[in-house]
């Protein structure tokens, strides 16, 4: 397995993340929801709620929408392919690779989190996280899929607690009203 590992890493070089993030379009998000690419156009058009709320510095929202951008990519990766539970964290190595800024390469593995207790750290990974959660939630929620009792497929609790767990960990406002507003426009502007 280490040297399927070396040969998918190798493949995966051949490209750079953002060659990767182009073909998002034929990862499907939801059949009623669009594709991964749909859903990281989204995330950067939501991205002012935050800016706002939080106060980003201009650095920060700059890092915000480029993770917004690649966060996904890693998903059409030989080696996620192969091994589904190194989401983020491929695709930080190979936005390193690629020349990115660190705050996006570490905002990338972030926003898979919490994950065994480890919370994101940064201001822009903990902001992704919480615009990935809240898309999501949004995005189903929107076509009519909520947890009933005992059936929750998609984590919609599990995101919801998320959100909430990330905004008190970085001691940030979490602005619920706005961010709805925010998503409900970029899902309007989208396809």
């Amino acid at each position: 397995r280490l040297a399927d590992s070396l040969m998918f890493c190798k493949e995966d070089q051949r490209q750079s993340l953002a060659d990767m993030a182009t073909q998002l379009a034929g990862v499907t998000f939801h059949e009623k929801l669009g594709s991964m690419r749909d859903k990281a156009e989204r995330l950067h058009k939501f991205t002012a709620v935050l800016e706002k709320a939080w106060n980003l510095s201009k650095v920060d929202l700059k890092n915000l929408r480029r993770a917004c951008e690649l966060a996904k990519a890693d998903l059409v990766s030989s080696m996620v392919k192969e091994f589904p539970t190194l989401q983020g964290t491929i695709g930080k190595y190979y936005a390193q690779a690629s020349g990115e800024p660190p705050d996006v390469a570490i905002a990338i593995e972030e926003h898979y989190l919490p994950l065994g207790g480890k919370l994101p750290k940064t201001v822009v990974g903990s902001a992704l996280a919480i615009l990935d959660k809240y898309d999501t939630l949004a995005s189903y929620f929107n076509i009519g899929i909520e947890p009933t009792g005992d059936q929750d497929p998609f984590g919609l609790r599990r995101a919801a607690q998320v959100i909430v767990e990330v905004a008190c960990a970085i001691k940030r406002p979490l602005p619920l009203d706005q961010l709805l507003q925010g998503w409900a426009a970029a899902a309007a502007a989208s396809p």
